[in-house]
């Protein structure tokens, strides 16, 4: 009984060994198709869940992918990072482990696509600072009212058009207080502006917006592509 525990004990411990390698076998190999198919100066960070790994791999089909991307550029706009879920990511075990995969196919991937403050400030083309404000945007910049330059700022409401992100003035306020009705006439859209984003990798396409303390926040979309070097 007791060689037949340690027998087992040592399987065991074979069996995690063996499941842990090919999580990091299939996680470089998923990275670095990744990396080539975003044009990416570094290799994502990759992440396969579900334990044990063995029975994915075996199957060549894993139904939880997460990768962690940094240095995305869309158009013009550099993303402070992106994260995206793929699901039904296919990759056989033994062209994973021989370095033969060139393609990998995916079923469909869903993202967190964020849009730092300060980089939205600056692709708006205006001299402007920019916060959360719950789920609005606190658009704030010195203006000229009336023949005088004063510090003024924006309550403006976000929102997706197309791969656009269009801010638009709701309510302003000067110095410490309210805008009244005739400074709020005269400072009309002048922290209004628009920003379009570029082609995201792997198709990603928008679909939603919010607001938060690090940034701007996009949903993005995907169905079936491949991943390939």
């Amino acid at each position: 009984m007791r060689r037949l525990l340690v027998v087992l004990v040592l399987l065991g411990t074979v069996l995690v060994a063996a499941d842990r390698g090919a999580v990091l076998i299939a996680e470089r190999v998923l990275g670095e198709r990744a990396q080539t198919e975003a044009g990416l100066a570094s290799r994502p960070d990759v992440d396969i869940a579900g334990f044990p790994f063995l029975t994915q791999a075996l199957a060549g089909r894993y139904e939880q992918v997460r990768l962690e991307l940094s240095g995305v550029i869309a158009g013009q706009v550099d993303v402070e990072r992106l994260d995206a879920r793929l699901r039904g990511v296919q990759v056989p075990l033994g062209d994973a482990i021989g370095g033969q995969v060139t393609r990998v196919p995916v079923e469909g991937l869903d993202a967190d696509v964020v849009v730092g403050h300060d980089e939205l400030a600056r692709r708006s083309g205006r001299d402007i600072t920019l916060s959360s404000h719950g789920d609005q945007l606190r658009v704030s910049g010195e203006v000229e009212v009336l023949g005088r330059t004063v510090t003024a700022a924006a309550i403006s409401d976000v929102r997706l058009d197309g791969d656009r992100i269009v801010v638009r003035a709701q309510s302003f306020q000067v110095g410490n207080g309210v805008a009244d009705r005739v400074v709020s006439a005269v400072l009309g859209d002048r922290f209004d502006f628009t920003v379009r984003l570029g082609a995201l990798p792997y198709g990603l396409r928008l679909t939603g917006l919010q607001v938060r303390q690090d940034g701007v926040h996009l949903a993005a979309e995907a169905g079936p592509t491949v991943l390939s070097r």
